[in-house]
């Protein structure tokens, strides 16, 4: 059975982990795309960009990805720095994903799984959501937290 085809976007460290794990598990990357430069010098090195260079994937940023990669099986945005537009999202034939530390929109930017500590929110977690376009994703909550 043929491993999915897949647009990957991220920014964060550990989209770096999550790129080669979809690399060792053969899935058919067909566009990796990028927030842009990260200017942040403790984020460890290599970062998503060299990542996916070493890799010999082919890397963009969303502002590229609608006149280059076709269709793809899924589109992947793991902790990605920018929304998803909706014509990179409807790229995915079966299903476009988003993971992301907290439950968005309330606990975008950054630390967002800090801000939901400080608010006291037990009713959220990290959510892993999905859809074809941005709007109509739903989020997976984890289970509350208890005192």
């Amino acid at each position: 059975m043929a491993k999915p085809s897949v647009i990957f976007m991220g920014s964060k460290p550990g989209a770096v982990v999550a790129l080669n794990h979809l690399y060792e598990q053969g899935w058919a990357i067909k566009a990796v795309c990028v927030s842009g430069t990260v200017s942040h010098p403790w984020y460890p090195e290599p970062d998503l960009k060299m990542a996916a260079k070493a890799l010999g994937l082919p890397v963009f940023k969303q502002s590229e990805l609608g006149q280059i990669v076709g269709e793809v099986d899924v589109v992947i945005s793991y902790m990605f720095r920018h929304l998803v537009k909706p014509e990179i999202a409807s790229k995915a034939t079966k299903a476009a994903v988003n993971f992301h530390a907290a439950p968005l929109p309330e606990y975008g930017a950054g630390a967002p799984i800090i801000w939901r500590f400080w608010k006291i929110n037990k009713s959220s977690g990290a959510p892993a959501s999905f859809g074809q376009g941005i709007r109509r994703w739903t989020f997976t909550q984890s289970p509350p937290f208890s005192d």
